[in-house]
């Protein structure tokens, strides 16, 4: 997975899009990996990582490592989640 492309991705999503997408792929409940899923279809650099996944264990380090790079956007906009 180029990096880069995660960076540029969570550099260009809106505040509520990116809170909607960390709290997707941070806590995972049920149906929140297929809503994360077809949000990243959406973007089409995204998509095309997404879609030469050869297993879903590749899948999940996808969403792992974009994980990683959305809680970085967030601490980077001082952004704050309401519990």
């Amino acid at each position: 997975m180029n990096r880069n492309i995660l960076i540029e991705f969570a550099s260009s999503l809106s505040e509520d899009d990116l809170k909607f997408l960390y709290t997707r792929l941070n806590e995972r409940l049920s149906g929140d990996v297929a809503e994360a899923l077809d949000f990243m279809s959406h973007y089409k650099a995204l998509d095309s990582q997404l879609s030469v996944a050869k297993s879903a264990f590749e899948v999940y380090n996808i969403c792992d490592s974009v994980t990683e790079v959305l809680h970085k956007e967030c601490r980077k906009r001082n952004l704050q989640f309401d519990r």
